[in-house]
């Protein structure tokens, strides 16, 4: 079974993208500059939002919502259906 991540798709809104793994999405990321750590787990559905930044070992919560450049630090968790803002620092 696939994961997904909700990213945003200029021109058009929110788009869902399939992965098996992170490293599937790497154009996707690099291309909004979310920079994502070694060992960072994200939950389905999650929505991460531009320029985000989420540390080594960070847990991310299914379906959790994380704001344009919000910065969650190294071994960071974060619940499912969690909302961080925009600018928010973990």
């Amino acid at each position: 079974m696939k994961n997904k991540v909700n990213l945003w798709v200029t021109g058009k809104g929110w788009g869902l993208f399939e992965y098996s793994d992170l490293s599937d999405l790497k154009y996707e990321f690099e291309s909004r500059n979310i920079k994502i750590g070694r060992s960072a787990k994200i939950g389905r559905s999650a929505t991460i939002g531009h320029s985000a930044k989420i540390g080594d070992s960070a847990t991310i919560g299914d379906y959790a919502k994380i704001g344009d450049s919000a910065k969650i630090v190294q071994s960071a968790k974060i619940g499912d259906s969690a909302k961080i803002g925009d600018s928010a620092k973990i």
